[in-house]
């Protein structure tokens, strides 16, 4: 039986000033979140480090986020949703050719493994850190993974309905296999995807 995620805080109702500063709050503490998490990991990284780098307290931050969990979950979904917008940048100036979108996506992400220092995908490292299938940041995790996967189905072809699933598993796996190799290898790891996506390209049919 899956359990569902729990939702997300409701943001008080507050005057304007009030709720931008809730607002700001709440996005700082993801902001410092991330960032440790990125970089030492999540079970690593303490409440007491998160509010030491957002330059907030305890009990501020457990009023956003009444649990460590809570926080990795919100993590996951805000750096999901920036990582889908960034993608969509920069695919959609892309001919709506599936070949070219490809190309574009694997350039996308090469170009991401690259930099350094060369971390991966978010929920994929998360992952390593949250195996257990019953615990609601392993399916938050799935979700992400599964939304990225659709939103490459549909860039792939915006034009056939519900995209391309099957060409778009593909190209999920050599993204996530470049993600996964990118720590050690660097920009090989890169090189590697670029080309796994043109042999994805060349199997291609229409």
């Amino acid at each position: 039986m899956t359990t569902s995620l729990p939702p997300g805080p409701l943001r008080p109702h507050r005057p304007n000033r009030a709720a931008a500063r809730w607002d700001s709050t709440h996005a700082g503490l993801i902001e410092a979140a991330i960032d440790l998490f990125r970089r030492f990991g999540a079970h690593a990284t303490s409440i007491g480090d998160i509010v030491a780098a957002a330059n907030l307290t305890k009990p501020t931050l457990y009023r956003h986020f009444p649990s460590k969990e809570a926080l990795v979950i919100a993590c996951l979904r805000e750096e999901g949703r920036q990582a889908r917008l960034a993608l969509i940048e920069t695919v959609e100036p892309t001919p709506s050719e599936p070949r070219q979108c490809i190309r574009a996506i694997g350039a996308h992400f090469a170009a991401q493994f690259t930099k350094a220092p060369s971390r991966g995908l978010f929920a994929l490292n998360l992952a390593v850190e949250y195996s257990q299938p019953e615990t609601p940041v392993y399916q938050a995790i799935q979700a992400e993974i599964e939304c990225l996967q659709d939103q490459l189905a549909l860039l792939i072809a915006p034009k056939v309905s519900g995209g391309m699933p099957i060409v778009a598993r593909k190209l999920a796996l050599v993204i996530f296999g470049a993600s996964a190799a990118c720590q050690a290898l660097g920009a090989r790891a890169s090189e590697q995807l670029v080309e796994s996506v043109e042999d994805i390209i060349a199997q291609f049919r229409d």
